[in-house]
C-alpha cells in the first residue's frame, strides 16, 4: 500500500510487537478485510445520509429494487434480506412511507398481509444512490487493482466466503 492504512497498519504492528502469538497472515487478512469493510460502509452510509436516508432505509429500498418490477415485497421478505428486527423494519417502512418513497399495496392472495412497493420517487432515489455508490467503489478498486487483479481477488474472496459459509467445515485448522 503506497499511502498505507494507518489504522490497520498500527494495529498489525502492535500485534506483531506485543502479541506475537496472535500475529499471523490470517490475522492480518482479517484486520484488513474489517478495515476495508468499515471504510466502504462508512462512506456509503454518509452518501445515504446526504440523500436523507438512514442505512436501514437505503437497504430496504435496495431490497425492493432488487425484486424487479413491480418492485414489491412483503415486509417478511424484506426482513429476510436485512439484518434488522421486525420492529426495526416496521419503523424503517413507516419512515420510508412518510417520505413517500414506498407505499403499502393490498395483497389479493392474502387479505391479512400487504406488499410494500417502491414509489417512482423511491425508485429514482435508490437508482441514483446505487449509481453513486457503485461509481465510488469502481474508482476505489481501479485506483488499487488492475482488472485481472480485481477478477482474481473476486474469485479468492468467493472461495473464502464459501468456506466460511460451509456449515460442517472445521475452520480451526
Amino acid at each position: 500500500m503506497a499511502a498505507g492504512d494507518k489504522t490497520g497498519d498500527r494495529l498489525i504492528e502492535r500485534i506483531r510487537r506485543n502479541w506475537p502469538g496472535q500475529a499471523s497472515t490470517s490475522t492480518e487478512l482479517v484486520i484488513r478485510l474489517f478495515r476495508l469493510h468499515d471504510l466502504i460502509w462508512s462512506r456509503s452510509k454518509d452518501e445515504a445520509r446526504r440523500c436523507g436516508l438512514t442505512w436501514g432505509e437505503f437497504e430496504a429500498l435496495a431490497a425492493l429494487r432488487s425484486a424487479g418490477p413491480p418492485f414489491q415485497m412483503t415486509p417478511t421478505d424484506i426482513n429476510g434480506l436485512m439484518i434488522v428486527t421486525s420492529g426495526g423494519l416496521t419503523k424503517i417502512l413507516h419512515n420510508l412511507q412518510a417520505k413517500e418513497l414506498v407505499r403499502r399495496v393490498g395483497n389479493e392472495a392474502d387479505a391479512r398481509s400487504c406488499f410494500i412497493e417502491l414509489t417512482e420517487a423511491g425508485a429514482d432515489l435508490v437508482a441514483r444512490l446505487g449509481r453513486t455508490m457503485t461509481e465510488a467503489s469502481d474508482r476505489l478498486i481501479a485506483s488499487a487493482l488492475s482488472q485481472p487483479e480485481t477478477r482474481r481477488l473476486l474469485r479468492l474472496l468467493e472461495g473464502l466466503t464459501r468456506a466460511a459459509e460451509a456449515p460442517d467445515r472445521d475452520h480451526r485448522r
